[in-house]
């Protein structure tokens, strides 16, 4: 969460706060998210946006992937090349989300004086709220659409658009009745970074990212992040959504750069579904 404020209080007494959204247990649109959104959508630079919000430039852009990869459509999209040299930019959809999120700013200073009394019930459902909030270490978090449900007797696959590409799930068929799993239902996607594989795209990819039993996204690494023995490398698909993994350092990873096109992949078994 991005604890920057550079607006001004709703109102001068009494309780005083800025909505805070969540998905899935994780920080999604906060006071500081929002405020980089608008920044970006001011100056179309990343670099000009981060600064005037007082953020590092890989904080802006950490923040700018979990909001894109939790979103229903990207915020933020890139462009590259031209007369300007490229320029970060708010999505339409982006524009939306930031209004929606202003206006109901005002709105919430209107019922936030229901709060000043601690026996208030809504007081007691904040704190409920908190103690129920979910956290998770998978590094992966998308949402996706069902498009299909394949339901065996122990087992079943469910199909789930990613943008314009498709993940497979398989779960077992009680959990399919327990998260009412069918077609066209939202669903949140985990996936660890550390059950991801990336090859090479093209000529010389690697035979793990041929089998038909693999989830196979295409992306472009935007960055990379080296250890010891491990590297983290996190890479741009089609739909301004990333995909991070946590892969060894060799003579593949160390072709890895920004901008090569790999192949992330990773078995069905290794998706974790998330009832929204």
């Amino acid at each position: 969460m991005l604890a920057h404020m550079t607006h001004p209080p709703l109102y001068s007494q009494g309780l005083r706060g800025r909505l805070q959204l969540e998905r899935n247990g994780s920080a999604f649109l906060g006071p500081g998210r929002v405020d980089l959104l608008e920044a970006i959508g001011e100056h179309g630079s990343i670099t000009s946006a981060a600064k005037s919000v007082g953020l590092s430039y890989k904080a802006a852009w950490d923040a700018v992937d979990a909001m894109n990869n939790q979103a229903q459509a990207a915020l933020v999209s890139r462009s590259v090349g031209g007369s300007r040299g490229g320029g970060t930019l708010l999505t339409e959809y982006g524009k939306r989300v930031v209004a929606l999120v202003r206006r109901i700013e005002r709105d919430y200073a209107g019922v936030l004086s229901l709060l000043e009394n601690p026996d208030s019930e809504l007081a007691e459902y904040s704190r409920l709220q908190r103690q129920l909030t979910l956290r998770t270490s998978a590094r992966n978090q998308w949402i996706g659409r069902v498009t299909q449900v394949t339901l065996g007797i122990v087992k079943a696959e469910a199909q789930i658009a990613l943008g314009t590409e498709y993940v497979r799930a398989s779960v077992s068929a009680s959990s399919v009745e327990r998260l009412a799993i069918a077609p066209n239902i939202e669903l949140c996607l985990l996936v660890k970074a550390t059950s991801i594989a990336f090859s090479l795209s093209g000529p010389g990819a690697g035979d793990a990212a041929n089998k038909p039993f693999v989830n196979r996204l295409e992306a472009v690494v935007e960055s990379v992040t080296p250890g010891t023995d491990q590297v983290e490398i996190t890479a741009l698909l089609a739909d301004e959504r990333t995909v991070t993994a946590v892969l060894p350092v060799d003579a593949t990873t160390a072709r890895m750069t920004k901008g090569t096109r790999v192949i992330a992949s990773f078995a069905p078994e290794q998706v974790m579904l998330v009832q929204l």
